[in-house]
């Protein structure tokens, strides 16, 4: 059984020493610091990559291997 902060599916994202708690069900922040630019990168890249975080998600969830993701470019 997933434990309380797994249970709904998320990411996290660091940059500059600063880390947060994305949400994949709304793609939003929901815990964490990043500055404003850093969350609007993140969100941008999440929605160009949400089939890939959805499939990493389900991949960790069955105890197997997640898939590397593209950095934004």
């Amino acid at each position: 059984m997933k434990n309380k902060e797994s249970a709904h599916p998320h990411f996290f994202a660091e940059y500059d020493k600063r880390r947060a708690k994305f949400s994949l069900r709304q793609l939003r922040k929901v815990d964490g610091r990043l500055s404003s630019r850093a969350k609007s990168f993140v969100l941008e890249w999440a929605v160009q990559h949400l089939d890939e975080l959805n499939e990493n998600w389900n991949l960790i969830g069955s105890n197997q291997q997640h898939k590397i993701i593209e950095p934004l470019e």
